[in-house]
């Protein structure tokens, strides 16, 4: 034994980080802004109930308790009597907007102190494939208690190892001041061991073992990051709370996300999407390192781009990338007008909340069948003390919605479904109450946004107050009236562009074929991707009739765009 705690010693004196020049940054918040975190990265876990470790306070996304101010992420807890608790404060997860599988994650914090604070920066599996806490993992980059000042402590929990069990694998040391200087906080994972640094200096590594399951290595499964305060609780809670405290704040300046950085040759692999498609250009089996690329995300007739995601995340649907590692691409297409992303919960619950309780309120929730399966033990006493939501739909003044989805619960439970405010005061644009029976049936309403337009809604469905199970699946919200667009349309194949090469001649002219259906006035250009004009084909009048065009560009993504008689007709085309 002794042989054994001399070489970890030696491992973890000689060993260092990564090099900088071996990762890619893939993911970062600098904070270089004001106001609410950034949605694109963030996201929230807003309730009480304890949230598994008895704690005390009741977590909002409040500017209160959470908001971006002088360069840095400032997370505040309150004492404050807020929805029945006495304690406010914020957990932001970058779930579904941040997930990965190894690398280097690192987060520059400084901590909030006193008795009944429990800081932390961690880690969770965001599709839990290997069942719920703690089988599919945990991994706590950093964590504190303000009873116990200036010791930092690093810790994982799986099936096996586990603080329930008394069996958790970590390790803890004293550093100067961790609440009044700032320290960078990392872990750099790998497929076979995690290693857990403070400012670039290893102080804990958690390895995988020989034949170890899931059991004892859940961790090869996409994580998310979390950063929260915790107020009193199992742990942080016990020597109680110092209500002489309050307020109390964690700053993070810089959050970064990092993948090992691999040898070129690289690829890109394009995953199949329903209602649309992934063009890059150019596309080839190999790319070398820093070689540039256009990629576009083309939506099919009848459905609307969402954003592009995987290895990069982009709301645009045009983006210029250079290649510096392997890319998985995908895209997300909704159907026009559909505003709920994974209705249908073939995703599990990507895009979804993770269930919500309050009240003292006992429910679990999963999707693994493709249906949302709520199963309540204690459902408290409100409708809201348990809940599932989908937040960020764009609701307009004066717009027509409908809200469908198929329900039914072998108890004959009463379920509220409606869209509303996700801020404080939490009141609903509409709300339906249904009663569930035995049988799956269809639900569908028809209502108005007679309030302010809200950029940032939820859709919920609460069932507190109930017991036993409820199944939920087919959700929809679609915008029934629209506000009339001048924006083009796409080409489709009724549009007068019957056909058109995608490939270079000899001499390298590129051409176009047009069926003109009747005698029209005609304009016909090549755009770049940010609509500037890059080739003027033709302009006047034309006869019924077909037409041929050959224009001479070089290689690239264009848009072609075709007016006919006034109607604007536009379309991509790949050159090469």
């Amino acid at each position: 034994m002794k042989q054994l705690i001399c070489v970890i010693f030696f491992f973890l004196s000689f060993y260092t980080s990564v090099p900088a020049s071996d990762w890619n940054l893939v993911w970062q918040d600098n904070f270089d802004y004001n106001g609410p975190p950034d949605p694109e990265l963030w996201g929230y876990d807003i309730g009480g109930g304890g949230w598994g470790n008895n704690e005390l306070q009741y977590y909002t996304d409040r500017l209160e308790n959470v908001r971006v101010e002088d360069g840095v992420l400032i997370i505040e807890a309150r004492h404050e009597h807020y929805e029945k608790y006495e304690y406010t404060s914020a957990r932001l997860v970058t779930r579904n907007k941040g997930d990965w599988l190894y690398g280097k994650v690192e987060v520059r914090a400084k901590l909030p102190g006193g008795r009944g604070m429990w800081p932390a920066i961690w880690m969770l599996p965001t599709d839990w494939e290997y069942g719920e806490w703690p089988g599919s993992g945990e991994i706590d980059i950093m964590e504190y208690v303000g009873f116990d000042p200036n010791k930092i402590h690093w810790t994982v929990h799986t099936e096996a190892y586990n603080h329930m069990n008394n069996t958790e694998r970590g390790s803890s040391d004293i550093f100067d001041d961790p609440e009044n200087n700032f320290y960078t906080y990392a872990i750099e994972w790998f497929e076979d061991r995690i290693h857990f640094f403070v400012d670039d200096e290893l102080h804990f590594t958690f390895g995988k073992e020989d034949n170890a399951t899931y059991s004892e290595w859940p961790f090869d499964k996409r994580f998310h990051l979390l950063l929260n305060i915790a107020v009193g609780g199992n742990w942080g809670g016990l020597e109680g709370v110092d209500d002489g405290i309050f307020p109390q704040r964690m700053e993070i300046d810089y959050v970064r996300v990092y993948e090992m950085r691999t040898p070129p040759p690289y690829t890109i692999n394009i995953e199949s999407s329903v209602g649309g498609k992934i063009t890059v250009y150019p596309l080839k089996d190999e790319y070398t390192e820093g070689e540039s690329v256009e990629i576009m995300a083309v939506a099919d007739s009848g459905y609307s781009f969402q954003k592009i995601s995987g290895s990069i995340y982009s709301s645009q649907d045009s983006i210029r990338v250079r290649v510096n590692r392997d890319l998985n691409l995908s895209a997300l297409f909704l159907k026009e007008g559909e505003m709920i992303i994974n209705g249908d919960f073939s995703q599990q619950l990507h895009y979804w909340s993770e269930l919500i309780t309050h009240n003292g309120a006992i429910a679990t929730g999963s999707a693994e069948n493709e249906i949302l399966e709520i199963d309540i033990t204690d459902g408290g006493e409100s409708p809201w003390d348990v809940q599932v939501n989908q937040a960020g739909l764009n609701l307009l003044q004066g717009q027509r919605y409908v809200l469908s989805f198929d329900a039914s619960s072998p108890t004959s439970n009463t379920m509220t479904a409606g869209v509303a405010i996700n801020r404080d005061p939490w009141f609903p644009y509409f709300s339906q109450s249904v009663q569930l029976t035995a049988q799956m049936s269809s639900y569908q309403f028809e209502f108005t946004m007679d309030d302010p337009n809200d950029p940032a809604a939820r859709l919920f469905f609460d069932v507190g107050g109930s017991e036993g199970i409820i199944i939920v699946d087919n959700v929809s919200l679609v915008r029934k009236t629209t506000t009339v667009s001048t924006a083009p349309k796409t080409i489709t194949t009724d549009s007068p562009v019957s056909s058109f090469n995608l490939k270079r001649s000899t001499n390298s002219l590129s051409d176009i074929s047009l069926s003109i259906p009747q005698n029209s006035s005609v304009t016909l250009s090549l755009l770049s991707l940010n609509g500037r004009t890059v080739e003027s084909i033709h302009g006047g009048r034309l006869k019924k009739g077909k037409y041929h065009f050959t224009f001479n560009v070089p290689n690239g993504i264009y848009l072609i765009k075709l007016t006919l008689d006034g109607q604007q007709f536009i379309r991509p085309m790949v050159l090469y």
